[in-house]
This record gives structure tokens, sequence and C-alpha cells, in this order.
């Protein structure tokens, strides 16, 4: 028994031997030098020009999930405020001009999924898809007039865009 101990031992002290020369090498230097891998347009300016789902139907433009940074020069942005995010209203602003063509864009910065309604004006009766919270929705109004509408969601949360003839 004890001539086993000494063998196993033995054996024990020669592999970590072994696996300690410098001899054995696992993996290769590769992974730690990162300045060969670093993409070399880093910190060269690029542009990136977002897509669009566009859709015509009687007169209306409608665009959906564009970032917020991505907004068009003459494009009216309304935030969606959750009830609880301390903002003055659930839509900010409330009241939004624009001009006809033009587009005004639903930002949901609320944690929920939300939907506008439109309930008076040109598109009354009609609705958009459901945004995302992060996501945007986008219509134009081709015909003048005041357009009230409302989240789809929470009925009390209301809002009107004034579509002014260019």
């Amino acid at each position: 028994m004890t001539r086993m101990r000494v063998v196993l031992a033995a054996l024990t002290v020669a592999l970590i031997a072994t696996g300690c020369s410098s001899n054995n090498k696992v993996g290769d230097d590769s992974l730690l030098n990162v300045k060969d891998q670093v993409n070399p347009q880093l910190g060269k300016a690029t542009t990136t020009i977002a897509s669009t789902e566009t859709s015509v139907a009687l007169a209306i433009k409608s665009t959906t999930t564009l970032p917020p940074t991505t907004v068009p020069r003459n494009e009216v942005l309304i935030s969606i405020n959750g009830d609880s995010s301390g903002a003055e209203a659930q839509f900010t602003p409330n009241q939004a001009p624009t001009y006809a063509g033009e587009p005004v864009r639903w930002v949901n910065h609320d944690t929920k999924v939300r939907w506008i309604k439109f309930t008076e004006g040109s598109r009354a009766r009609e609705r958009s898809p459901d945004i995302a919270p992060g996501q945007s929705w986008a219509i134009s109004f081709a015909v003048p007039g005041k357009v009230r509408y409302e989240d789809g969601t929470r009925p009390y949360a209301v809002g009107y865009i004034t579509v002014v003839a260019k």
C-alpha cells in the first residue's frame, strides 16, 4: 500500500512538472493583440440613411418604426409619455401645428405598447399600428383642418394636430 502511494505521488509530481514547463503552450497571442483586430474605419465619419416603409392611401403617407434620431427637417415630433413619467401631459406637445403633406411622428417614451386613434378630422376612425416602447410612427395629413387623436390604450390621453395648407 505504501509502495502504491509512492508511485502515485511520483506520477502526480511528474504531471505537474510537465504541465508547468515552458514548452507547453495553450492557445496563442492572437486574442491578446487587439490592435490588429480593430476596425480600420474606426473614428471616420459615416452617414447612415434610415429606410422607411411607406404606403400611400387616400393621400396619406405613413412610416413606421424609425428611431427618433432620423427625423426629417420639417417633421413634427410628439412624445407619448407614460402616466407616471412626470410629464405634464400624455402627449408632448399636446397641440401641434403642421403643414399639409408634412409628417407628424409619435415617439413612444413609455414602457408600454401604445397606438394612436384619430377621433375627429380628416382621418377620423383610423388608427396607427402598435408603437412599441422606444419606437415611433409617422403620418402626413393632406387635408387642412383640426385633427383630434387619442391614445388607443388610454382614451383620456388626447391631443390635437392643426393642419395648415402650404
